[in-house]
């Protein structure tokens, strides 16, 4: 702490102020070493490993057809009716190409 002596208009700095600047700086120096040691720790525990590559493709995904009047596709093509984004929207000139039909 820094006192104002009055007779001489110094500036000095209070008796046991150099001792707390001292405590300080070696309390900084350690929690400095702490917060290393801790990173130092997690580092060591957790190494990074690359995963393995995927295979190249030398080929390209096969397209296909579903044939929707098949009876193992009765549940697509339920949701596919159900979820229309065509009955949820038509075209309006004011909205643009699609506004909420209704």
């Amino acid at each position: 702490m820094i006192q104002n002596i009055p007779e001489t208009g110094e500036l000095r700095d209070s008796p046991g102020s150099a001792r707390r600047k001292k405590e300080a700086r070696k309390l900084a120096l350690e929690a400095l070493l702490a917060v290393l040691a801790v990173h130092a720790l997690l580092l060591g525990l957790f190494r990074f490993a690359p995963g393995e590559k995927p295979p190249e493709a030398n080929e390209l995904p096969a397209v296909g057809v579903i044939d929707l009047s098949s009876r193992g596709n009765d549940a697509l093509v339920q949701w596919l009716t159900i979820h229309d984004p065509a009955l949820l929207t038509a075209p309006n000139r004011e909205y643009g190409y699609s506004a909420a039909a209704g």
